[in-house]
């Protein structure tokens, strides 16, 4: 019946068998329907069987469909008067007035200009007031704590040290702590980061650690490492280094970002000092 090729079809076939070569011209048999234009944009489709069964199958695609049925209305904006699309809940609650939220700026500035607070007049009782008094920031007042040292315990001391310490600041990754991670990850080596630790009252945070060889590297940014107060932090870092038998290497973001290969090239050479040969690191996965 689509295709017009003879076939033959064994007498014991039913009546309302036999009417198709293969699958393929059956399948095309049932999908055939009559085109019809979109209700919307008249553009000439073929609806699906089973859409035009149930009554669907009246527009061409899903966009024309929401445009036809939503409830949209074109008005004016009554600030610019430019003409715009607003949806049917807008419409519904009251709004749809304005093409954009700058000409609705402009028309609640002018209402609200010259309206009193809608809290004038109303007057707070005694029992609030002496119930927000304490919390309530005096001007003048001093902090408990200013220009004061040692109201805290060393215990207290002590466990505030402990929480900073199991912090990562910041908390994502530099660009160029990636660059030396992804360094450190083909060397199979053990390596912690960040690596933090307390000892003898000291404490602080590396970027990259290698514990087992007691091998600490630094990231320093251009900017962040040129201050006085990291300038001095850097320094107490590279006494205890030198202090406790650790070496500290620090790369430069200009070195790291320029330079990458000198950056792996320092790193390996300091390995194969601290252990005469690198292939007899154990290999760790990264931790």
């Amino acid at each position: 019946m689509i295709c017009k090729k003879l076939i033959k079809v064994p007498p014991s076939t039913n009546k309302s068998w036999g009417k198709y070569c293969s699958k393929i011209c059956y399948g095309k048999d049932k999908m055939l329907t009559t085109p019809r234009p979109c209700l919307y944009c008249n553009k000439i489709f073929r609806p699906l069987p089973q859409a035009t069964k149930i009554g669907q199958g009246k527009y061409c695609t899903k966009q024309c469909y929401v445009n036809a049925t939503s409830k949209s209305e074109i008005r004016d904006c009554i600030v610019c008067d430019k003409s715009f699309k607003t949806d049917w809940w807008a419409i519904k609650n009251g709004y749809g007035k304005h093409c954009s939220m700058r000409c609705a700026g402009i028309t609640h500035a002018g209402v609200m200009k010259g309206r009193p607070s809608n809290r004038k007049g109303i007057k707070i009782s005694d029992d609030t007031r002496a119930k927000i008094a304490p919390t309530m920031f005096v001007k003048g007042q001093i902090p408990h704590n200013k220009g004061k040292t040692g109201w805290l315990s060393d215990e207290a001391i002590e466990k505030l040290r402990t929480a900073r310490l199991k912090q990562k600041l910041p908390m994502k990754d530099t660009s160029i702590e990636i660059k030396i991670d992804d360094i450190l990850s083909t060397l199979a080596i053990k390596y912690e980061h960040p690596y933090s630790f307390k000892c003898k009252g000291f404490a602080c945070q590396f970027d990259f650690a290698v514990p087992e060889l007691q091998l600490a590297i630094e990231c320093d940014g251009d900017y962040w490492h040129s201050l006085e107060t990291s300038k001095v932090r850097d320094d107490k870092k590279a006494k205890y280094c030198n202090k406790n038998n650790w070496v500290l290497l620090r790369l430069s973001e200009t070195q790291i970002n320029n330079d990458l290969s000198y950056c792996k090239n320092e790193i390996t050479t300091t390995l194969k000092t601290l252990q005469h040969n690198i292939d007899v690191i154990p290999i760790f996965k990264k931790v």
